[in-house]
């Protein structure tokens, strides 16, 4: 709330990264299913984008929240000894941090940055997905490499490419195991484009992040205190920093009667 930053992890190095890679494996496993019959070329470029996604080499850095306001499984998962949840307008984040990178671009200190939200759709290992549109812009890449005029390549590739990677990219990071379901999870997804990355740091864990900007007024809705621990605390702390930023949010407290013996 202070900083007025948040935090996007590199999907390799969540707390179980498995759970991102999972959309590549039903991506590969539907594209043998329903499409045998494939061109190679076709094949080998999409098998070079599941392998470099399992292989954590893509530049996606995750940021995810709940739908759930006021759930038991998350106070429990992140909220065992009290505090709040803060509850963000999901709608307008990715335009909210789209606006900042153009804002950075405008400075001229990073390469243009994207953001994407959408919400998580939860299956079952073995499940099978339309593949089809995936199949349709790799179709367009390798025939891309076939034509004789070098400047139609040298334009379309890089935009075809683009395109298959910001839709696989999409697929895999909103496919999670169907255990997870109760999180009711929603994610931006935050990537670059260009020669300049953005300043990757490191946590007390050495795992990868990337920070993002924003302005609270903006973007903040509600502040939930937490059915365990000293919610007197959990509601001082939600007032001052609404008094204290001159911030409109709703503070509510939790309707859970949640203990932990």
């Amino acid at each position: 709330m202070q900083s007025q930053t948040l935090r996007a992890t590199h999907y390799s190095e969540l707390n179980d990264w498995k759970e991102v890679t999972m959309g590549a494996e039903i991506i590969e496993r539907s594209l043998k299913a329903h499409v045998p019959s494939i061109e190679p070329e076709t094949k080998e470029v999409l098998a070079d984008y599941v392998d470099a996604f399992r292989g954590g080499e893509l530049d996606i850095f995750l940021f995810s929240l709940s739908k759930e306001k006021d759930s038991l499984s998350q106070w429990i998962a992140y909220c065992r000894e009290g505090g709040v949840a803060i509850g963000f307008a999901m709608e307008g984040l990715p335009v909210h941090f789209q606006e900042a990178s153009q804002r950075e671009m405008a400075n001229e200190r990073k390469s243009p940055t994207l953001w994407r939200g959408t919400d998580c759709r939860y299956l079952r290992p073995g499940k099978l997905i339309d593949v089809g549109e995936i199949v349709s812009i790799a179709d367009q890449i390798s025939n891309i490499k076939k034509m004789t005029e070098e400047s139609k390549r040298k334009w379309m590739d890089p935009v075809s490419r683009a395109y298959l990677y910001h839709k696989f990219q999409r697929t895999c990071c909103s496919i999670k195991h169907d255990a997870y379901a109760s999180e009711n999870e929603w994610r931006v997804f935050y990537t670059w484009e260009g020669s300049n990355p953005p300043e990757i740091k490191f946590d007390d864990r050495n795992r990868r992040f990337v920070e993002l900007q924003f302005k609270a007024s903006d973007v903040i809705r509600e502040v939930w205190i937490s059915p365990h621990g000293d919610q007197r605390q959990g509601m001082t702390l939600a007032r001052y920093f609404k008094d204290s930023m001159n911030l409109s949010y709703k503070i509510k407290k939790s309707k859970i009667p949640f203990r932990i013996l």
